[in-house]
């Protein structure tokens, strides 16, 4: 018999609610998995209000993050950046092109000659925005995890670096 939860919250009824009608079923994954994606939804609401008076998404702050981490030339190609921000190529490909009509990013041919490839690279109004913004969000996820001490900061950080590697894909 599972122990009886107190109801603070949805997630706490709802895991109370499987524990009734399913005791056969063990629920702390699903209250695990509930409460990460619930986090993210809460957090990617913050980041939208933090990002929105620098006039970037979260969705195009995360590319302008991206070219700024490369660091000095703050460029790189499509697929690099596709992979940092885990979109597919023609996600990237819309996202890039935002971001240019924005004047944020533009699109630079390769010094190989080679016209097929191109580099994402910021713009001086792009890196100013992209550190404006990074204040922001950085302050946003500075929120987010107030409640917790340093040390769970750490220990929770470790906890969801090894939950993610389990659900990565091999390769």
């Amino acid at each position: 018999m599972a122990p009886r939860i107190v109801r603070d919250d949805a997630v706490d009824e709802a895991m109370e609610d499987w524990g009734r009608e399913r005791p056969d079923l063990d629920s702390t994954a699903m209250e695990i998995s509930d409460r990460i994606r619930r986090l993210a939804s809460r957090i990617e609401v913050r980041a939208g209000k933090a990002l929105a008076p620098h006039g970037v998404a979260p969705s195009g702050y995360s590319v302008l993050a991206a070219l700024r981490r490369a660091g000095d030339a703050y460029e790189l190609t499509p697929t690099e950046l596709s992979r940092s921000v885990l979109l597919t190529s023609g996600a990237m490909t819309n996202r890039i092109d935002r971001l240019e009509r924005a004047g944020l990013v533009k699109r630079v041919r390769s010094p190989t000659g080679d016209r097929r490839s191109v580099r994402i690279r910021l713009t001086a109004k792009g890196l100013e925005v992209e550190a404006l913004a990074t204040t922001s969000r950085f302050a946003a996820a500075e929120q987010a995890a107030g409640g917790l001490t340093e040390p769970e900061r750490h220990r929770f950080a470790a906890l969801l670096r090894k939950a993610e590697a389990g659900l990565r894909e091999p390769g």
